[in-house]
């Protein structure tokens, strides 16, 4: 102690010229008690910064802890190599200019740490700029020493003015929390002021301004001990705080407890009213029944029944909490407790294909314990084996075993995680959530039915496997009336009349479909609940809709394929794919114009409506609703269902898509964009005669007619239909200048059908021209804010219908330009020939046209096949002017197909051509 007293007196000393000094009649070395001094500040800095860096190391204080010790080490190094040196005991052999650089590290180190430790207590205080420049400024200081420059001196006096500027800054703004938090007053400012002197002494120390030993780890170690002291205090009220919280949420616990429990007991009784009731009108009490009405009834005993359980549940829980709860010891006859648990839960096999094996009989050995506590369990185990099952097999057997029957409840579904398998019985876990996720249940079940074995001396057990199934096996006492006399209970075998039976909910109907097949509209609803399925069907059904049901995410999307629903209704929570994932299935396909998709979830938290509207669904309906605002929500969202269809019939889905827009309440007045498209026009020949010889009315008739026939072809090749102009379709084709073609060549094969039925009721026949043409256009809203549409501009437009123009010149059914031509993948797929340049009007420079001559009749495309050879060199002859020639060409292909009329038209070309050259030379000669 005498050594640490004059280790503290050192400094006032003097300077090192005194050797020797002699306190109460001893001599002592003055070097050897600033060793010892040295020693023991180093000592204390590194034990205090392990223990902050263990501290770290289990996430007790968090980074600042870490920071702490970084300080610390950081102190210990620099304190470790100066003057003493006392680590050269420890280190020996270090030369002297590792010790220099390890010695200032440690100095800029240990600063930089201590201000980042600062500004995480106070990060208002002391911003995080602060301590990057401390950081910052050291590096030319490090940088001079490391070089070996002439300004080291400057760069280290620049580092230690930056220092001193970013501490004052923060002790100017650290004194307002000081003044207002009394936890800071005392120690921590002690600490810091007690920090800042021996640093600023050390400093001019190091400066040359002085020449004495230096205090700096003093400081250090004072700090340490000081903000040691700050942190017990800290977590001693943190502790204290936090007692105080515990008891308090011990005693809320204790009032929910006892709120459960009396509100559950108050249930009972309306409960078992409507239990009763329900059961009452099945007997037909007040009169015949149809059968929807005993279904429904059923229904509504099963829900009750339910409930009833769940209510049990919270009861018994609160009671073994408690330790109050009391069992009856009487002869069970567990034939009857499992025939009456597989009556209640019937109503869970609605829509499932599960086999129910009831292995247990009247045979079956009596056991001991409460009947109403082992049905509570059965109905349990039972409920849980058919919630997690939807397809296979459900089995209950029994077997004895040293003294016990064994009942196992076996299923084969998605089965419980191994790591899992444990917590089960623990109150509200219902397991591997990754699992189980989206199924009902409260938690309680499982955990209340373990405790109510063990209470009759029984034991549970279950094993197991993911995606396989899970076993559960339960043991009771069995019944020995040469060691236990015991007068058989109310629930032993032969008083089986008096059970609830299965007759009770015998009038259960299977999921199908209600309501009218014939309704105007088709309402697909998904849930995993069977009641409330039967509920909505009979609520819909009332309304006038059909009614497709679907037991789960999988079977609704497969429905949805098949019904062609105009809504859906959609459980937000269910097993496998939740709500949320089924409704962005549906939107994949379906936009919400085109399909409305209804959430009904009891969850009314603005996070969970936000995820379902993201998800792509329409409107969210909370339960409990009533049914004026279930159908009245229903027939709101099929109205504007309706309208946007009306709208996109004026304005194509997909012209909106093209402008990036999901509804037509986005578009806007020069709303536009710029694409590469296949345009087709498909125009009836002679229209105008045609329709001299019909009214108006006719007209209108037939036009519509003919347009519903053709319009098919252009949406089953990923068509787009621009706009009708009389007679005439044009259409755009964004995917492939394919899909144009085979469109075109499908509706003109189409017209021989429509032709035969027309000749039928004595109309005359009618033939059609397609041309197509690929190339750049724009598709914009043109108009005003008054009356805006949706159109395309573009030289391809005009182009596409000038080609169809000629295919009546040329007697062809299906004309495309060089471009469409050129872009296709495979052209070879297709019947073509080449009709060489033609200047169509419009145009100044000519264009190249191919004909595609597949939807021809069977004949007229052997014979253009056949001929094309000789066509196509007549039509290279012809473009070299070389008349005579292609005339003969053009005649060996009429001598084999006399109706070519392209053939006969370059032929007539042909001869003109030679006659006009005669008439020139006739006229120069």
């Amino acid at each position: 102690m005498r050594l640490l007293v004059l280790a503290w007196r050192l400094p006032v000393v003097g300077t090192s010229k005194n050797e020797n000094k002699e306190y109460g009649g001893t001599t002592l070395n003055i070097q050897d008690l600033r060793l010892f001094a040295n020693i023991s500040y180093i000592t204390i800095i590194f034990v205090f910064s392990l223990m902050y860096l263990a501290l770290s190391l289990f996430k007790v204080g968090g980074k600042r802890y870490a920071v702490m010790a970084l300080f610390g080490l950081s102190a210990f190094i620099r304190a470790g190599f100066e003057h003493q040196k006392a680590l050269l005991f420890i280190l020996p052999g270090v030369p002297q200019n590792i010790q220099t650089l390890l010695r200032l590290c440690g100095l800029f180190l240990a600063t930089g740490f201590f201000l980042w430790y600062l500004h995480m207590l106070y990060p208002k205080r002391l911003p995080k700029w602060g301590v990057a420049v401390s950081f910052l400024a050291a590096v030319p200081a490090l940088a001079s020493h490391l070089l070996h420059t002439t300004w080291e001196w400057e760069a280290f006096a620049f580092w230690a003015v930056t220092e001193v500027v970013v501490y004052t800054l923060f002790f100017a703004n650290l004194i307002t929390v000081i003044r207002k938090d009394t936890r800071l007053a005392g120690f921590r400012l002690a600490s810091l002021i007690n920090l800042a002197a021996f640093g600023v002494y050390d400093a001019l120390i190091e400066l040359g301004f002085i020449h004495t030993i230096r205090l700096l780890p003093a400081g250090v170690t004072l700090l340490i001990l000081y903000e040691s002291l700050i942190n017990i205090i800290d977590n001693y009220r943190m502790h204290q705080h936090l007692k105080r919280l515990n008891d308090k949420m011990q005693h809320i616990d204790r009032i929910k407890d006892d709120f459960l429990a009396n509100t559950s007991h108050e249930l009972r009784t309306p409960l078992h009213g409507i239990i009763g009731l329900a059961e009452s009108m099945m007997r037909e009490a007040m009169g015949a029944l149809t059968d929807d009405q005993k279904s429904t009834l059923s229904l509504i005993v099963a829900s009750g029944l339910r409930l009833s359980s769940l209510v049990s549940d919270i009861l018994d829980y609160s009671k073994i909490k408690d330790r109050k709860i009391s069992l009856r010891r009487e002869v069970v006859g567990l034939y009857r407790v499992i025939s009456t648990v597989l009556s209640m839960t019937r109503y869970m096999l609605l829509g499932k294909n599960i086999t129910v094996t009831n292995n247990i009989t009247k045979e079956t050995p009596l056991v001991v314990g409460d009947p109403a506590r082992i049905e509570q369990i059965f109905f349990n185990l039972v409920s849980n084996a058919l919630k997690f099952t939807t397809t296979g097999e459900v089995s209950i057997s029994g077997e004895e075993k040293d003294g016990f029957l064994a009942v196992t409840v076996k299923d084969t579904g998605k089965g419980i995680s191994t790591r899992k398998l444990l917590d089960i019985f623990k109150a509200f876990d219902t397991g591997d959530m990754s699992l189980l996720e989206g199924y009902e249940g409260t938690g309680l079940g499982l955990s209340i039915t373990k405790q109510l074995v063990e209470l009759q001396g029984g034991s549970i057990d279950v094993e197991s496997t993911e995606s396989e199934g899970t076993t559960v096996c339960v043991s009771f006492p069995l019944y020995n009336p040469e060691t236990l006399a015991l007068p058989p209970g109310k629930d032993a075998p032969e008083n089986d009349e008096d059970a609830l039976s299965a007759e009770v909910l015998s009038d259960l109907q299977p999921l199908v479909e209600a309501g009218n097949a014939n309704a105007d509209y088709t309402v697909l609803v998904i849930d995993d609940s069977s009641i409330n399925l039967q509920i909505m069907k009979n609520q819909l059904s009332s309304g006038g809709y059909r009614v497709v049901p679907a037991l789960n995410g999988k079977d609704g999307l497969k429905k949805l394929a098949e019904a062609k629903p105009d809504l859906v209704i959609l459980d937000v929570m269910m097993p496998e794919m939740d709500g949320y994932e089924v409704c962005k299935k549906i939107r994949e396909k379906y936009n919400q114009t085109e399909l409305p998709i209804l959430l009904v979830t009891a969850n009314s938290e603005t996070v969970d409506m936000m995820e379902g509207l993201n998800a792509g669904a329409n409107d969210f309906l909370l339960k409990p609703y009533t049914v004026e605002v279930f159908l009245t929500r229903i027939k709101t969202h099929l109205n504007l269902s309706n309208i946007n269809k009306i709208y996109n019939q004026f304005v194509p889905i997909e012209f909106l898509e093209f402008l990036g827009k999901k509804e037509i309440t986005d578009v806007r007045l020069g709303d536009q964009i710029q694409k590469d498209m296949t345009v087709l026009f498909v125009d009836i020949r002679a229209f105008t005669n045609l329709s001299e010889n019909m009214t108006p009315s006719e007209n209108f008739k037939f036009i519509n007619s003919y347009l519903s026939r053709l319009s098919p072809f252009i949406a089953k090749h990923g068509g787009i239909i621009d706009k009708y102009i009389g007679d005439s379709i044009m259409a755009l084709f964004p995917s492939s200048p394919e899909s144009a073609v085979r469109s075109a060549i499908d509706m003109v094969k189409y017209m021989e059908t429509y032709n035969h039925h027309r000749s039928k009721v004595g109309y005359k026949a009618i033939h059609i021209g397609v041309g197509v043409h690929t190339g750049n256009l724009i598709l914009g809203i043109i108009g005003d804010e008054q009356r805006m549409q949706g159109t395309v501009i573009s030289d391809a437009v005009n182009l596409a219908s000038r080609i169809q123009n000629v295919t009546k010149l040329y007697g062809a059914n299906v004309i495309i330009s060089q471009e469409t031509f050129v872009q296709m993948e495979n052209p070879t797929d297709f019947s073509f020939r080449f009709l060489g340049k033609v200047k169509v009007k419009g145009k100044n420079q000519s264009v190249s046209l191919f004909e595609i001559f597949d939807a021809d009749t069977d004949n007229r495309r052997d014979l253009k096949e056949e001929t094309k050879s000789h066509f196509e060199e007549g039509i290279l002859l012809f473009s070299k002017r070389e008349f005579a020639d292609a005339a003969q060409m053009f005649r060996q292909v009429l001598e084999r197909n006399p109706d070519d009329h392209a053939a006969r038209l370059f032929l007539e070309k042909s001869e003109n051509f030679i006659a006009l050259e005669k008439k020139r030379f006739l006229f120069n000669s």
